[in-house]
């Protein structure tokens, strides 16, 4: 396996954290707001909700941009060879 087949696994596992943290996370942030939980707490689960949505997109994102980098380069090269 090269690199590439890596970082385009490692990219497709982390969008799909991305999704189950934001579903995650939008949960978290919407028990934080009911009656009952006092401002800390609510402020508490808005910041981890976020967080649990916010950082594995980030990292998807630097993941995405190095595959398609990658892309580039193999098209870039293949094009020269013609």
């Amino acid at each position: 396996m090269d690199r590439y087949s890596v970082d385009r696994i490692a990219a497709t596992v982390f969008e799909l954290l991305t999704v189950i943290g934001g579903l995650g996370g939008a949960a978290l942030l919407v028990s934080g707001l009911l009656p009952g939980n006092s401002a800390i707490q609510a402020t508490e689960a808005a910041a981890v909700g976020i967080g649990m949505a916010v950082i594995p997109y980030c990292i998807a994102g630097v993941l995405h941009r190095g595959v398609m980098r990658a892309t580039s380069q193999n098209r870039d090269r293949a094009e020269r060879y013609q």
